[in-house]
């Protein structure tokens, strides 16, 4: 039996024998982002593999997370149950809201502190956890929180296997925070990740995505006689109705090029 490993970020990096298709985007009518994962042993022999997936915690304010060192490192706060993780900084004190990271599979180990994942002086280049193989099952106390999950499949030749993960954000009435003494309520997070347990699942919630995406924008056509435009015009169209930022260079010179003689349109 043969063994590699592999950890997600969502990015996954396996070996030749293994093929690896990563199926990303953000649901329409609620707040996560869903990353659904599917490995399959390509070869004529059973492999063991060993993923991880890692995600980051923010600590709810940009700014001052990256200034306010001397209060934010002592903030960090997790809990785990199960497959799910649950980042809950400042949720006794002054928050009704938390993240939660779940896979839709049994887990062989995790981590939430970066530095046990990651190692003394490392970076998400090497993490100490992947070189060993093992993750530590660290429990974040302040410094930097993060959602890691380590599974362990075993492939038999042509079988397959497809995992999904949903980072999610979640919130309370005040009133209704917590289920016990500093055990936060967790019925938000249950009811989002009930609706993304299956591949099928999975696949109607992107068709949602599609057809909401459609119906915005299936109506603004760009029709142009110069030659230069033309094969432009289909990045017109999410800038027409949302101003994407991807496209505002392009969108600019097209301002400045067929400007009014006295300024912009």
């Amino acid at each position: 039996m043969n063994a590699t490993t592999a950890w997600v970020t969502p990015a996954l990096y396996l070996k030749r024998w293994n093929q690896c298709k990563s199926f990303d985007f953000c649901s329409v009518h609620d707040n996560c982002e869903i990353n659904e994962i599917t490995i399959t042993n390509t070869t004529d022999c059973e492999r063991t593999i060993t993923l991880f997936s890692y995600i980051e915690f923010c600590l709810w304010n940009a700014m001052d997370d990256m200034t306010n060192f001397q209060r934010n490192l002592n903030t960090g706060e997790v809990e785990i149950i199960g497959s799910r993780i649950y980042h809950k900084t400042e949720y006794r004190e002054r928050r009704n809201h938390y993240a939660v990271f779940a896979v839709n599979h049994d887990i062989d180990g995790f981590d939430t502190s970066r530095d046990a994942f990651l190692g003394a002086y490392r970076s998400a280049a090497g993490p100490l956890a992947i070189e060993q193989g093992n993750a530590t099952d660290s429990i974040a106390s302040g410094w930097y929180p993060i959602g890691s999950h380590q599974i362990n499949l075993t492939l038999k030749p042509g079988e397959c296997e497809t995992l999904v993960f949903v980072l999610g954000y979640c919130e309370n009435d005040p009133d209704e925070k917590f289920e016990a003494p500093n055990v936060i309520n967790k019925k938000p997070a249950d009811e989002l990740l009930n609706k993304y347990q299956t591949k099928e699942q999975v696949s109607d919630a992107f068709h949602e995505l599609n057809e909401h995406w459609n119906r915005l924008l299936s109506h603004y056509t760009v029709k142009s006689g110069d030659e230069k435009i033309k094969p432009y015009g289909q990045y017109l169209e999410p800038v027409s109705v949302y101003g994407n930022l991807q496209h505002e260079p392009f969108c600019f010179l097209l301002r400045v090029r067929y400007r009014p003689r006295y300024g912009l349109p």
